[in-house]
């Protein structure tokens, strides 16, 4: 980490497109991060983003967080889909010889790792897998030894990241509109199914 608390590789590809796993708040702040163009703490700057999510629900709520981003598209992919069923509908999209210059894991568990590896193309790309993923998993060790590629999670929120977040919100990085229903503890004193039910985010 530099001065600041920022990890000095860091962020995603300028100008690339960016992948995202995921359907929750993380996953769309996630999108949104890699598009945001901020000079002081240069995580984004992606030229377009595709959310892979769980449900047609999910791409609505996406399209509803993101009205007129014609950057961010959705591919669904229902739960047990396939690794192959979901590199198949990537690859029909883009083409057979595509690929994501980077991966951001904010889902899933640690053979979704196994897949954000699938997912990439060409050399020097960075799979970002912060969604906690642990346990064994397998992937093409090819990647690593002749795509010169990467992969990093974190080391847990600290005061810095913090910060960080708080001067981007500061200088326009969107963060309300990722708050979902709020509960009291009052609320679900009797019956808490309701937050656990909850589809939104």
């Amino acid at each position: 980490q530099g001065p600041r608390g920022n990890i000095m590789k860091k962020g995603v590809k300028r100008g690339g497109h960016t992948a995202v796993i995921g359907s929750g708040a993380m996953a769309f702040m996630a999108a949104q991060m890699a598009l945001h163009a901020d000079e002081w703490i240069e995580v984004g700057g992606a030229a377009k983003v595709t959310m892979l999510v769980r449900s047609e629900a999910k791409q609505e709520l996406g399209q509803k967080l993101f009205p007129n981003e014609p950057r961010i598209e959705y591919l669904v992919n229902a739960p047990g889909a396939s690794d192959e069923e979901i590199v198949r509908s990537m690859k029909d999209r883009y083409g057979a010889d595509s690929g994501f210059d980077d991966v951001i894991l904010a889902a899933g568990d640690a053979a979704t790792l196994g897949l954000a590896h699938q997912l990439v193309a060409g050399s020097n790309w960075r799979v970002h897998a912060f969604a906690g993923t642990r346990g064994e998993t397998a992937f093409e060790s090819g990647a690593w030894h002749y795509g010169n590629a990467g992969t990093h999670g974190t080391s847990g929120c600290n005061t810095r990241a913090m910060e960080n977040v708080i001067a981007m919100a500061q200088r326009g990085f969107d963060l309300e509109k990722f708050s979902g229903r709020r509960y009291t503890l009052e609320e679900l004193a009797n019956d808490p199914s309701a937050f656990f039910d909850d589809t939104h985010l």
